[in-house]
């Protein structure tokens, strides 16, 4: 779940609080996208965003929105690293499936291996 104009309005008539447009932007920067893989459920994302507004209503948050190139290169890191992970994973199923296809072998079992890459 992400954050939206609802959540928003919520979190601040109940710390009784006027948000800025900056701050506003900047809640949207940070829970305006899932955290990929994962999800926030409703109530998490309301606590989230509810200790965040009080810190800013009592004056401890300190905040700077990131620019566009700030975010684009954050999300092609990100990318970059899920790429990689991916790519690791792939790997380890390929060792999966080799040992799993040695055993077949060892057994003089067939199997389809049409388009199996080692």
């Amino acid at each position: 779940m992400i954050v939206d104009k609802k959540i928003i309005k919520k979190v601040a008539e109940y710390h009784n609080v006027f948000l800025d447009k900056d701050f506003i932007d900047y809640i949207y920067q940070v829970y305006g996208h899932e955290p990929f893989p994962y999800e926030r459920d409703e109530q998490g994302l309301y606590q989230e965003v509810s200790k965040l507004v009080k810190e800013y209503k009592n004056g401890n948050l300190s905040f700077r929105l990131k620019t566009k190139e700030e975010t684009m290169k954050e999300e092609i890191e990100y990318l970059k690293d899920l790429c990689m992970e991916n790519i690791r994973e792939l790997a380890d199923v390929k060792e999966i499936l080799f040992e799993r296809t040695q055993i077949l072998n060892n057994y003089d079992i067939e199997y389809p291996d049409d388009d199996i890459e080692f």
